[in-house]
């Protein structure tokens, strides 16, 4: 027991690293191939039955297409849902690698998220895994049926007597004899499976023989090409063509072999045949054998079955039986990892719907950490924080919002950012004002009737004694409001004599050229204001706009003090 112990802990110590290591290339394949292989599958069948001139009836053509272009690519899509989970899981954890393993499937996200949302890609793997689990549970259930029913037929079926036997699934014990008996044949296996060792390593080889079955009232030719061969002390999987065999310690050889040998008690559930052309030469003498059918995935037939063992009857059923259990066992396991992804995707809508992790039930929470909200983000020198700490930053105008949104955007999680940054270009006093607009702009969700900007020093081309700090404009359709900030210093002296300051508002349509103007009267230091109308009638359309505060002395002179070194570009509807 404790060898079997170290043995599995030893498996898992090798495995797991090698799992990492070529899943993910398992599963790149696995997609490339539910996507290219039914188009250049059905490419390839067109053609040969064009070249072979062969005459489809509509029924097998639509089977045929429909298994092609429907069937394959949803079996191999949920056959990459357990592996998508199990890479999702892994990379969860890094928030580096699942930014990458968001981009590497970006290009399929884009095509759906502007009809399904941001959020298409949580409620693809909820989707998928819901799929996914009701596919391998459909086909484990078909294959178990089958199964069961394949125990069941053998625990029915009589032992039929060679002399008597009839064409059709048959049932025989005797011994094994060599096509070609000699005394040397004696120590040749009929059936082996062995372990060879080479400079490369070691394989598991097969290799397996024509004999004949004699019990006592005739004999009937076998041919067990293409069979499984298994031990009976392994793991038993059951192939519709399998040898279970005894395994025994053979000298000069460290490893046990499974062998069939020339006169041992044999077991044998097969379909029994008229012999055909391919054996007719080689064994004119025989009119009947033993091999497996010619069935495909088109044309599948139940009886299309060939068991060869060398244990009892009992022992074989009781293998199939373990088989069975074992089989149910690991898709059941295979569909927990699968359920994940659905748990996890599920998780994380309910959370970024509501930007709150307390929104996913908590057993979902504790079944799939680390969701979206929870996966932890290095920001400069401000260490690691989750996603929903980063958002709170956000929210309170930390120094570093342009930086947390960038953060956002690098995730695909832009979406998580909209809702604040809208709030905060909406109120001209907030500190992240100018990055708000500047990343609703970039991210192409401006708000269609409003308009924020920031003047930054260096965007002067002097600045004197005024400065215009921001403004933001807001149209309804025909009128034209703003709310600005500017900055009126204290006079110099100068010959000349102050009489007036202005904040002056310039758009230039972009269109017909037309420039329109506004001078709305500033005061000395801060000038707040807030939903001034600037035009009574402007129309919408695209404007080249500048903005600045101007100062106008006696005699007509006038210093435009913190006009901008270009305009900017906006758009009014």
């Amino acid at each position: 027991m404790a060898k079997r112990i170290l043995k599995w802990w030893f498996g898992l110590f090798i495995s797991i690293p090698l799992l990492v290591l070529f899943l993910p290339l398992i599963y790149v394949a696995v997609l490339a191939l539910a996507f290219i292989l039914p188009p250049a599958l059905f490419i390839v069948t067109l053609f040969e039955d064009r070249e072979e001139y062969k005459i489809r009836n509509l029924k097998q053509a639509i089977t045929n297409y429909f298994l092609l272009l429907i069937v394959l690519p949803l079996g191999l899509l949920a056959f990459a849902a357990p592996i998508h989970s199990v890479i999702l899981a892994t990379v969860s954890f890094f928030p580096t690698a699942s930014i990458k393993f968001y981009e590497f499937h970006s290009p399929f996200y884009e095509l759906f998220i502007p009809i399904f949302g941001d959020l298409f890609p949580y409620w693809l793997n909820y989707y998928w895994g819901i799929y996914g689990m009701i596919f391998i549970f459909t086909m484990a259930l078909m294959d178990s049926i089958r199964r069961n029913m394949l125990v069941r037929q053998i625990e029915i079926l009589p032992t039929s007597k060679i002399h008597a036997a009839a064409i059709g699934l048959i049932e025989l014990k005797g011994k094994a004899w060599h096509v070609n008996a000699k005394p040397a044949d004696d120590l040749v296996p009929i059936i082996r499976r062995w372990v060879d060792s080479s400079d490369d390593g070691y394989s598991i080889q097969t290799s397996a023989h024509r004999f004949y079955l004699d019990d006592g009232t005739g004999r009937v030719l076998v041919d067990p090409k293409d069979c499984h061969v298994s031990s009976d002390d392994s793991h038993f999987e059951v192939k519709l063509h399998h040898a279970v065999l005894k395994t025994e310690k053979v000298a000069h050889n460290d490893f046990r072999e499974s062998r069939l040998m020339h006169g041992d008690e044999v077991y044998v559930l097969g379909n029994l045949q008229i012999i055909d052309k391919e054996y007719r030469k080689s064994f004119p003498d025989d009119t009947v054998i033993i091999k497996p059918q010619k069935s495909s995935l088109l044309h599948p037939s139940f009886y299309d079955l060939l068991f060869i063992s060398n244990t009892s009857e009992e022992e074989l059923l009781a293998l199939f039986k373990k088989s069975i259990n074992r089989g149910w066992v690991t898709v059941f396991i295979i569909m927990l990892i699968t359920a994940w992804m659905s748990i996890f995707a599920w998780s994380n809508i309910a959370q970024l719907e509501n930007n709150e992790l307390d929104a996913a039930p908590a057993l979902f929470r504790l079944l799939s950490p680390p969701t979206t909200l929870e996966r932890q983000y290095t920001i400069e020198d401000l260490g690691i924080n989750s996603n929903l700490q980063w958002l709170n930053h956000l929210e309170q105008g930390h120094a570093v919002s342009d930086d947390i949104v960038y953060g956002f955007q690098e995730q695909g999680l832009e979406s998580l950012a909209i809702p604040v940054l809208l709030k905060q270009a909406r109120n001209i006093d907030d500190d992240n004002f100018a990055v708000a607009n500047h990343w609703l702009e970039k991210l192409h969700v401006r708000p269609a009737d409003q308009w924020g900007i920031e003047f930054f020093n260096k965007k002067y081309k002097n600045k004197k004694e005024t400065l215009v700090l921001r403004v933001l404009l807001k149209f309804d359709g025909h009128s034209l409001y703003a709310s600005y900030r500017a900055k009126f210093d204290r006079k110099k002296s100068s010959k000349f004599e102050l009489l007036r300051r202005y904040v002056v508002f310039e758009f230039t349509n972009k269109e017909t050229g037309i420039v329109k103007t506004r001078k709305l009267a500033a005061k000395e230091s801060w000038n707040a204001v807030d939903d001034v109308e600037v035009f009574e009638f402007f129309l919408p359309g695209e404007y080249s706009f500048n903005m600045y505060a101007e100062s106008e002395y006696r005699g007509g002179a006038k210093d435009k003090g913190s006009r901008m070194r270009k305009a900017f570009d906006v758009s009014l509807y």
